[in-house]
């Protein structure tokens, strides 16, 4: 038997194997790991808006409450929150969408008008998202 000394072609050859399988695992890791944080960001959500006051609770609550509150909250008397509120609906036909009545709309951008504060801020206080928000 004869022993053959190993080329210098062939220690290259298996350097690079190697180079490329550590190359291949470590792509895998970087998959795995993304793929992971991902499920736990689209899986394990957590609900945002929590308050047990609803915007629509809210609402009610200045409606029906200290009519200063009204005005010092939305800059009107309640009286004139209600002839604005028929008044869009019968000029525009605007109305209630499928989550949220017309008073609670005309409330938020009154609100905002009042306050000035940002659509996430406004969105915290009536518990709804950005988007309905800036609707």
């Amino acid at each position: 038997m004869v022993h053959r000394p190993h080329s210098k072609a062939s220690e290259l050859s298996k350097d690079l194997q190697t180079r490329l399988r550590s190359q291949r695992r470590m792509a895998c890791q970087l998959a795995c790991a993304g793929a992971i944080f991902y499920a736990e960001r689209m899986f394990s959500r957590q609900p945002y808006h929590t308050s047990v006051l609803t915007g629509h609770m809210w609402v009610h609550e200045l409606l029906h409450g200290n009519p200063r509150r009204i005005k010092d909250q939305l800059g009107m008397e309640k009286h004139l929150f209600w002839q604005l509120v028929r008044k869009l609906f019968t000029l525009t036909q605007a109305g209630h969408t499928h989550h949220v009545d017309l008073d609670e709309q005309v409330a938020i951008f009154l609100y905002i008008m009042v306050t000035n504060l940002s659509n996430r801020k406004v969105g915290e206080h009536f518990q709804r998202s950005g988007d309905t928000i800036s609707k």
